[in-house]
């Protein structure tokens, strides 16, 4: 495992991190309270300091997080959300510190946050707030599932100056990510990448079950979406092929080629996923010429019509 800054803060985070949703939310059929358990001590282990959870699963991921790491909460970051309610961000963070049996948050995002509310210095005066009575460090934004959010990320950029950005980008999702990049290197901005595997066409082991078509995930992708992405990454075996790498592994290493993605959180479910992708940092990095033709191929769509 390798370890990065997370934009300007005092803090490294591990280039792995693990997103608490496959563990917690519904739609990810999670496996029982030990075997998760189980699974993110293996995965501290492994090198995994970052670990983040939302409001899916009903705090479900905080309260695994406590039993898993209450004698050890100095040993990782955690990451947590909060509505975008000026209102409901005190207490959000004080049922998550409850949930999680911790006196602090590394990092608190701010979920989906629409402009107006990013324009609304209530929001801001309550996070200043939290970091001056210890019981933040660090804000962010967090955007999706899906891509998009364009307006809100830049905003938080560059005139709000985020700590973090946890948004989706990919290989085959590599907009509006980029811009955020180009933007968070001026800023000095951490991101934070999800959806590294495209919701499973870039892992090699594409199982539509996992694939967020559930109809009661928050996001469902799809179908014609998971069509389109799972023939452009059988056009992509040249990215991990002759790399000592799997594909997703090759996904992974492609997120990390960006110098201001601090982490990636794969979609981790099982002790083999945990194992390949913990891997992944340690792979030859690509060179230059490589992510230039990546962006040629995303530029072409893969040479498969790209859907609506």
């Amino acid at each position: 495992m390798r370890y990065r800054k997370l934009g300007e803060a005092e803090i490294e985070v591990s280039e792995v991190g693990f997103g608490l949703w496959t563990l917690s939310a519904p739609w990810w059929k999670p496996p029982d309270e030990a075997s998760a358990i189980a699974l993110l001590k293996q995965a501290y282990d492994a090198g995994i300091t970052y670990y983040e959870t939302g409001p899916y699963g009903h705090g479900v991921g905080e309260g695994l997080l406590g039993k898993a790491f209450g004698e050890r909460r100095e040993m990782i970051i955690l990451g947590a959300t909060a509505p975008a309610n000026p209102a409901g961000i005190r207490f959000a963070v004080q049922a998550s510190l409850q949930r999680l049996g911790s006196t602090y948050l590394d990092l608190l995002f701010i979920e989906n946050p629409t402009m107006a509310v990013l324009q609304d210095n209530a929001l801001f005066a309550g996070l200043d707030a939290l970091k001056d009575e210890g019981l933040i460090r660090y804000w962010g934004i967090s955007m999706g599932p899906g891509v998009g959010h364009y307006d809100e990320g830049m905003a938080a950029i560059k005139k709000r100056f985020a700590t973090a950005v946890g948004h989706a980008f990919n290989v085959l999702e590599q907009d509006p990510g980029r811009k955020f990049f180009t933007a968070s290197l001026e800023g000095n901005t951490g991101n934070v990448v999800r959806g590294a595997h495209a919701s499973g066409p870039m892992a090699g082991t594409y199982d539509p079950a996992f694939s967020l078509i559930d109809p009661t995930a928050p996001a469902p992708r799809r179908p014609d979406f998971l069509r389109w992405a799972e023939a452009a990454a059988k056009s992509l075996a040249w990215i991990h092929e002759g790399h000592g790498m799997t594909i997703g592994q090759a996904a992974i290493k492609f997120c990390l080629s960006e110098e201001t993605v601090s982490t990636v959180l794969p979609d981790i479910r099982t002790a083999g996923q945990l194992a390949e992708y913990t891997e992944a940092p340690d792979k030859d990095d690509y060179s230059q010429q490589d992510v230039a033709e990546i962006a040629e191929r995303y530029r072409q769509a893969f040479g498969t019509p790209r859907p609506g």
